[in-house]
């Protein structure tokens, strides 16, 4: 339950906490202005007080007070906020001002956060990708301000205040009918409404943070058609894939932050905010909460060089499975690279900005014991260098030239021999490159359906692109489609193997059971029965024919094998000849031209060809002709069998 207080009674609190405080805390200097408005490089904090009254402050229910900042007095309710980080000795808090008021910036709003840090001893490391983030594309980045937060009357260290995450003119800026998510998840246990999707992503309501069934039916529709598209199979095409429902561009910059510090939640764990007007594309952003993260994470330590946010299974790692997206976030961290040296460069001036709270904070809160997982050195000044040092490292890891493979599909058949997968390296190396590979088995059997081998590509200077050979070994049994796997394992030098760096080689269906044959009218033996020939040796019925008649024939094909196969049929004639051809009673201009007709057959099943050929009427006697049936295999150019007809005009 909310206890309020009237404006005279918290201003008779705030004087009494003045008059516990020492007399050079009682009316702090305003912050120097920073000449990014985000807050970065930090000005020296200066001292924020909450007075409750002495009333305890809890994480469900907020409680009356006022808060004290740049010598102004504000009506407040304060509660606790945070996940696990509220079970840790110093609380994190959340204002609800009465009236809205400008804490940070010149934009007043009601609702301002004061995040604690317990966990990153440095201080610095959430202010920092703040800082990066608010150079990106990302429509809006919360500003902050460091403060010394007095709690009725005992100092509570160092905090840093920041803007609420929320709908709103000047925070993320959207239409009443639109909606701001979080994937989160922990939603149920946080009492957050929203739901789980068939792929497992769990989509809270940030705001409106109270919905009606049509708005969550209507979400999760548009979550849903996204979904459907992103794991799809075309989920790569430039316009009807996943790009026609997200902002790649905004998604790409988001991701570049969050996978520079490695923050632990960012693998779709929580704090993943993104926001969506109906009838337009989600946008993520914006970034938040960064206090594991730049080589810490919960209860271990996070090296430099180990990707974070691109790996499990959600929709960010299944973007790079599209060479074309990894191509673009390389590209784009070529561009913020500079932004981030130069915010790394001022780490150390910032620290210096913060000593003197960052002294008291550190006996307060550190120097007698703490999280011990989160210790990178025995002082503060130890924690900063880690910070820089780790930054720096994991900048110019991410910088490196990296090879991936250029598909994640590739589709063959036996009698191709060898599939090849390509391989592309990002930019020009002036020196040789060479990427270790494993062809390894999927449902194939290695040494029956293919040879399963490592191998190294090699790429001389100035070549970008090279291939994984797949050699498949033909056999006579039938069988259904069976894959095999490739997958990039090192490159050498300062390259690296990004994304994707796994494809599937799909070997089709055996397309050794197709059995055409051709016989003259509805009666009578059909020739070329267990012949297979792709130029119709054996299979070539001699006729003759008067001119301007006509004669029917059929030909038979047939799927002997024990898999289902697919046929593109075509139809040709030469001579004098006119050729009509009908499947099954379809229409017969679908076998002319170069597309043909599909046909699909079961194992054991067949389908009828009726050729219609007639001889011109002006066709000159003694003349030939042929009038031909060509099955291909469907998405092949290779032929399976012909078969056809030697027509001699009288």
């Amino acid at each position: 339950m909310i206890r309020r207080l009237s404006t005279a009674l918290a201003l008779t609190l705030a004087a009494t906490t003045a008059a516990l405080l020492p007399a050079s805390s009682v009316a702090p200097a305003a912050a120097t202005s920073s000449s990014d408005p985000v807050g970065w490089p930090p000005a020296p904090p200066v001292q924020l007080a909450i007075d409750t009254g002495g009333l305890p402050i809890g994480r469900e229910d907020y409680v009356p007070g006022s808060v004290t900042l740049d010598g102004v007095t504000h009506v407040t309710e304060v509660r606790g906020r945070g996940n696990s980080t509220w079970g840790w000795a110093k609380k994190p808090y959340k204002l609800k001002l009465e009236e809205d008021a400008a804490l940070v910036g010149t934009v007043p709003h009601d609702e301002w956060v004061l995040l604690a840090g317990y966990g990153d001893r440095s201080s610095l490391r959430t202010a920092a990708a703040f800082a990066i983030a608010a150079q990106t594309r990302l429509a809006w980045t919360p500003q902050f301000r460091f403060v010394d937060v007095v709690l009725n009357g005992q100092s509570q260290g160092l905090y840093m205040l920041t803007e609420q995450v929320e709908q709103g003119t000047g925070r993320v800026d959207l239409p009443d009918d639109s909606y701001l998510l979080e994937i989160n998840q922990r939603y149920l246990r946080d009492d957050e409404p929203g739901f789980r999707t068939s792929q497992g992503t769990p989509v809270a309501f940030k705001d409106p943070d109270e919905i009606t069934k049509g708005q969550r039916r209507q979400v999760r529709r548009a979550v849903t058609a996204f979904e459907k598209v992103l794991y799809g199979p075309r989920f790569a095409h430039p316009t009807r894939g996943y790009a026609a429902h997200i902002n790649v561009r905004k998604l790409i910059d988001w991701y570049l932050v969050e996978e520079l510090f490695a923050n632990q939640d960012s693998n779709f764990q929580s704090s993943v905010n993104f926001s969506w007007i109906p009838g337009k594309k989600f946008v993520f952003g914006p970034v938040w909460d960064f206090d594991l993260s730049a080589g810490t994470r919960w209860q271990a330590y996070g090296p430099p060089d180990v990707w974070q946010t691109r790996v499990g299974k959600h929709w960010i790692a299944r973007m790079f499975e599209d060479p074309a997206f990894s191509t673009k976030v390389k590209n784009r961290w070529a561009w913020l690279r500079p932004r981030v040296e130069a915010v790394i460069a001022q780490i150390e001036s910032a620290s210096t900005a913060l000593d003197a709270s960052a002294a008291v904070d550190w006996q307060l809160w550190h120097a007698s014991g703490d999280l011990e997982w989160t210790h990178h050195g025995s002082t503060r000044a130890d924690e900063v260098s880690f910070l820089r040092s780790w930054l720096t490292q994991r900048a110019r890891w991410m910088s490196r030239n990296e090879a991936r493979l250029g598909v994640t599909q590739v589709r063959t058949r036996e009698r191709e021999r060898t599939a090849w997968v390509p391989v592309q390296l990002q930019w020009v190396q002036d020196e040789t490159v060479t990427v270790d590979y494993t062809v390894a088995a999927g449902t194939a059997t290695a040494g029956t359906d293919f040879v399963a081998e490592a191998g190294r590509v090699s790429f001389p200077p100035g070549q970008t692109t090279g291939h994984v050979p797949v050699r498949i070994l033909a056999d006579e049994a039938g069988e259904g489609t069976e894959s095999v796997l490739v997958r990039l394992d090192s490159a050498s030098g300062d390259v690296a193997v990004g994304s994707p760096r796994g494809a599937v080689v799909s070997i089709g269906a055996s397309d050794q059971r197709l059995d055409a044959r051709i016989r003259q009218g509805g009666k009578g033996r059909f020739l070329g029965t267990g012949v297979v020939d792709a130029r119709g040796a054996g299979q070539l019925l001699s006729s003759r024919l008067r001119r301007g008649t006509t004669r029917a024939y059929v030909a038979q094909l047939t799927n002997t094998g024990t898999h289902p196969i697919t046929l593109r049929l075509h139809g040709r004639s030469s001579g004098p000849l006119r050729v009509r051809y009908a499947v099954g009673g379809g229409d017969p201009s679908r076998l002319s031209g170069s597309r043909g007709r599909a046909v699909r057959l079961a194992p054991g099943r067949t389908a009828r060809v009726r050729m219609m050929v007639s001889a011109l009427p002006g066709a000159r006697p003694g003349s030939r002709g042929k009038a031909m049936l060509r099955a291909a295999w469907n998405g092949d150019v290779r032929v399976a069998d012909m078969v056809g007809a030697r027509i001699r005009v009288r």
